[in-house]
Parts: structure tokens; sequence; C-alpha cells
């Protein structure tokens, strides 16, 4: 623009702030922003908004027309896309061109659909769980997700509980039974679950599994305590095997022979034996003794610390449970 006019269009937006805010957006005025079409089919029902909003009402449809099952006339599956931000990771922002639903590409959406692929429409990984084919499902993707509940979150799965759904209870959303006891719940950090392999001088060759079941943490405080537990039992064997020990050393130190025949004559304890002996004692005051019970009381701090719910270093997790 020239720098006259420019110039003038500045001030005449200074001098007239209302008019401003509905050209540039403030305070949620509206905004001319770029924005793409929609590959809208005539079974779909589409609600757009302002600003690359969008509702897509119709057959489970994760990408192109030809996806999903609603691209095989699959009945039952209907679908509900909710999705902001359409094709914004395209270089340079969504442009004024005609755009199917990308998963990936997308800003952010919520995904619902009566019957779908849902693990392969996100590109998960299988885990233990494997990836669920033809059943009903929710995808909620964005670049941050946050689920925040006041008073409390549960993810769980599996039936409901004190419902009425007939013989066997709750089923699945074909009508099919729900695995029991119950289906599992996987956290899987940046959707990778392969095996790491690892080298070492006694092992060899091995793997670590990525993807591992969690502890108990009421099991694992029992199991710990009765491992320390079986460490004092060991602990108090040791400190009367050293015990019985200096106390069988001290008599061979000071041990003495009594010479044959009348008026024979006993003989002084072995010099040798008494340096020895007088060395052994010390060291087995030092070396095992105070050990022993430095070991003892520390067990003790590491039992609290860790294995008592008022430890600084407990090991289970005063919110965090699972099943």
């Amino acid at each position: 623009m020239d720098p006259d006019r420019k110039q003038e269009v500045e001030n005449y937006l200074s001098s007239n702030p209302e008019t401003a805010a509905r050209i540039m957006g403030l305070n949620q005025e509206g905004v001319i922003e770029p924005e793409p079409q929609y590959d809208e089919t005539s079974n779909e029902h589409v609600i757009k908004g302002n600003n690359n909003t969008w509702i897509v009402m119709g057959r489970d449809r994760p990408a192109s027309r030809a996806s999903g099952y609603g691209a095989t006339a699959g009945t039952q599956a209907g679908s509900i896309d909710v999705c902001v931000g359409r094709g914004s990771s395209a270089d340079g922002g969504p442009k004024d061109n005609i755009l199917h639903p990308n998963f990936f590409g997308d800003a952010a959406r919520i995904y619902i659909s009566q019957k779908t692929n849902i693990d392969r429409n996100f590109g998960l990984e299988a885990g233990k769980i494997g990836r669920k084919e033809g059943t009903s499902g929710i995808g909620i993707k964005a670049d941050d997700v946050r689920i925040i509940g006041r008073q409390g979150v549960k993810i769980v799965t599996g039936k409901g509980r004190g419902v009425q759904a007939g013989p066997g209870g709750e089923k699945n959303a074909l009508g099919q039974s729900i695995a029991e006891p119950a289906p599992g719940i996987e956290l899987i950090a940046g959707n990778n679950t392969n095996p790491h392999a690892h080298f070492s001088p006694y092992k060899g060759k091995f793997e670590i599994n990525s993807l591992q079941p969690l502890v108990m943490g009421d099991n694992m405080v029992e199991g710990m305590k009765e491992m320390v537990d079986l460490i004092n039992q060991l602990q108090a064997a040791v400190v009367n095997l050293a015990l019985y020990q200096q106390s069988f050393n001290a008599s061979i130190m000071l041990h003495t022979h009594q010479g044959a025949g009348i008026g024979a004559i006993q003989t002084f304890p072995s010099p040798e034996l008494i340096a020895a002996g007088t060395i052994n004692m010390t060291n087995m005051a030092t070396d095992v003794h105070m050990p022993l019970w430095a070991q003892k009381t520390n067990t003790m701090f590491y039992e609290v610390n860790f294995l008592e719910p008022y430890g600084l270093q407990y090991i289970c997790s005063r919110n965090v449970r699972t099943t």
C-alpha cells in the first residue's frame, strides 16, 4: 500500500476504534482469515461455524469418501465429527480449497462413531489390548489434551455395576459379551511399544519390554515388608554367628596345655595366638558387629521411609490407584 494511503487508513482506524475492532477481530468481533471448504457428501449434515469450526454428522468417515464403514455401505455406523482448524498443519495453514477429514492434519477433534476402527484411524499402537475393529469408538485428539475433574477422574473399563442390562449384564455396541474379568487400560507414552535391545556380560543379548504391567502398590509394600523381615532374620543369624565365633576365638586365644604325668606343668597361652586373637577381636568389633548394627538401623529407616504411608518416599501414590 502506498505510504500516504497506509497512513490515512491508520489515522481513520485510530479515530474509529469500534470500526477497527470489527475489522481486526478485536473483542471477539469477526476476523478475516483463510478457511478451507469441506468435501461434503449428500448423506452428511454439516454445521459450519466461523473461524474454521465444524460439526459433521454422517457415517463413519476418518478420511476421504472412500474411507471408513460409510464407504462400504456399512450400517449402524453413524458418526459425529467435531473439528476445529481443518487442514491447519498444511504449510502456511488452511487454504481456500476442498478438504476431507484428516486425523493427522487437522488441529483438534472429537470423533464419535457407532462403528469404526478407532485405533487404525488414529494410528495407535496395538499394545496388549490390540487394535479394535468394527466397534463403537470415541477419539479425542489435539496438540494438548486435558481431562480435569474437580472431585476426581475415573478411567474405567468393563461392565456397569448395579444396572439392568439383561442376562450376562451389559453388552458392547454390537450386542456381544464384554471380556472378563475386565478389558485392559494401557498408557502408551510416545505411541511406541517396541522392546529395547540390550547386552550384558551375564545375560548376553536380551530385550526389555516397553509395555509392562503396573505394580499393585499394597501388594508391593507387603512383599517388600516380608523381604525386610527375611533380611532381619538373616542379619540376626549373622550376629549370632559372629558372637559364637568371637567366643570361640577368645577360648582359642587363651588356650593352655596341661603336661602329662604327676607334677606336670601347665603351659602358658601361645604368644602368637594372643596376638592374633587380639587383632581378631578388634576386627570382629569394627568390621562385623558395628556394620551389622548399622545395617539393622538402616533397614529400620528404609522400612519407614519407603514402606509406610507417612514415609517421605512412600512407594505408593496417595492419589492414583489401579486395579
